[in-house]
């Protein structure tokens, strides 16, 4: 009978079958899986709010580095990046809020870290999102580079083809705004540009006025842009990014051709007619009235140059010569060419092709 229980109580406490080990070292799987996935959700929670950590006087870490080396690419900080948020970093972040028209109180708030591009911000009038650090540059494409040029030309900054190629026309339109909010001119779309456009603000002291167009007294690339369009239309303006008397004149023409409002200011309307208008006149397959020059010696095409920056040196059956423009009609390159006679260039001549 001892025997008999013995083994009856052996069978109790016997080991676990195959199953039944599988089975536990399941479980102990998914509890491992579980424990990792809630470490992952802790962690990204933690970088989410050291993201947004509110930096003041007397802060401290790595998110203090951050904010010294972002300041000092805005020019707001030149002290050395220690990773103690002093008097100095108080300073310079006070002088980018004023600099970007938020809440100069030197404390980096969500307002802040969204002005000096630290982290990633959806700019709620426009859906779009920037995520800083992630600059964009001539060569990029893509649905980002057609909402930067959407966002440059609302704000008055771009008037070529929404095509989502980061071409010299967005990286002109790029460095002008940089120039007028007194940025860096890198012609990038960094955290700096996109604040700006985000914010919609006007720079106090611009060369030209976002928003509103051209007119006389601005200068830049917007304004070359300009000229060099309506001199594919048959205007003689020389491309010197000032919007001076000729370039008014011409405006003020083909406004009156294309029943616009004749102010001879070169407003969003305007820019876009003239802008479509040279782009068909480029398009198109047909002959044209050249102006050129006969160019023998090096020093001849050096003059050229000086007079007509944007010519182009050819050399055909005719020689070597420098082609100055082309023209849609005989009397506008004639006037090219007797001003090129008046000024020493005896042999300006008009070609038809």
């Amino acid at each position: 009978m001892k025997m008999i229980a013995y083994l009856h109580r052996a069978g109790e406490n016997k080991s676990p079958d195959h199953a039944q080990i599988k089975q536990i070292r399941s479980g102990n799987l998914c509890v491992r899986i579980l424990s990792v996935l809630m470490g992952c959700a802790i962690a990204g929670f933690t970088q989410i709010a050291m993201a947004q950590e509110l930096l003041r006087k007397g802060s401290s870490g790595q998110a203090v580095v951050e904010l010294q080396n972002r300041l000092q690419e805005l020019n707001c900080y030149d002290g050395s990046i220690t990773g103690y948020f002093g008097d100095q970093t108080e300073t310079a972040v006070i002088r980018c809020q004023q600099q970007f028209g938020i809440e100069a109180d030197g404390i980096v708030g969500a307002s802040t870290y969204n002005a000096l591009g630290i982290g990633t911000t959806v700019n709620p009038d426009t859906g779009f999102e920037n995520q800083f650090g992630d600059r964009l540059r001539v060569g990029d494409r893509g649905s980002r580079v057609q909402q930067l040029q959407q966002q440059l030309q609302a704000a008055g900054y771009y008037y070529s083809e929404i095509d989502g190629v980061f071409g010299s026309a967005t990286q002109s339109a790029v460095i002008q705004l940089q120039r007028d909010f007194r940025l860096p001119e890198t012609g990038e779309a960094d955290a700096s540009v996109y604040a700006v456009l985000d914010r919609g603000s006007v720079p106090t002291s611009p060369t030209n006025r976002p928003g509103t167009g051209l007119q006389r007294g601005d200068r830049g690339t917007q304004v070359s842009e300009l000229q060099q369009q309506l001199n594919r239309l048959g205007y003689s303006v020389r491309v010197d990014g000032i919007f001076g008397a000729s370039t008014e004149a011409a405006v003020l023409d083909f406004q009156q051709r294309n029943l616009l409002a004749t102010t001879g200011e070169a407003d969003a309307r305007t820019l876009n007619q003239i802008r479509q208008s040279a782009e068909s006149s480029a398009s198109l397959n047909v002959r044209r009235y050249v102006v050129i020059v006969p160019i023998p010696t090096t020093t001849e095409w050096s003059r050229v140059l000086n007079i007509a920056p944007s010519a182009t040196p050819r050399k055909d059956r005719l020689g070597d010569y420098a082609e100055v423009n082309r023209y849609t009609t005989p009397e506008a390159a004639e006037r090219i060419a007797a001003n090129l006679r008046s000024q020493g260039f005896p042999d300006a001549r008009v070609i038809f092709r």
